[in-house]
């Protein structure tokens, strides 16, 4: 992976990663502008505004990747629940036994037994810069 890193760099005139630091940080900002990037195609094609981002998974478990996501989108990022997919499952579980009524129960039983974080948009005019050069790097042609 490093490898296709630096070879894009090149290829795109952009300063080369050298350190594991500079190359983490590419990920991580490329990960926050692919967010944002699929952000606004779903709300194109959804004709709906987002207003807040919800990250499960392992994913969501790296502070400095969320609070990237939060700056490039430029919305509020909510975290938590890392094993999503194993505590959907007990809940419809749950659900099936009849321990809990239905989804709209199982989301407060979810809300009341796990700690969820919040990421706050900032330095936004960095990111906003950064995601219109970002957009011509992966975006070379426009179609309209």
């Amino acid at each position: 992976m490093s490898a296709a890193i630096v070879r894009f760099c090149r290829e795109t005139d952009q300063p080369e990663p050298a350190t594991p630091g500079e190359f983490i940080r590419c990920v991580f900002e490329s990960l926050a502008m692919k967010y944002r990037s699929v952000l606004e195609s779903l709300q194109c094609c959804t004709g709906r505004t987002i207003k807040r981002l919800y990250v499960v998974g392992g994913g969501s478990r790296n502070e400095v990747l969320m609070q990237f996501v939060a700056d490039a989108t430029g919305l509020e990022v909510t975290t938590g629940l890392a094993e999503a997919t194993a505590v959907g499952n007990i809940m419809q579980q749950a659900i099936a036994a009849g321990a809990v009524s239905g989804w709209s129960e199982a989301r407060g039983v979810v809300a009341r037994s796990f700690a969820f974080r919040t990421y706050r948009p900032r330095h936004s005019d960095e990111w906003v810069s950064g995601y219109s050069k970002y957009q011509k790097l992966v975006f070379p042609i426009k179609v309209h």
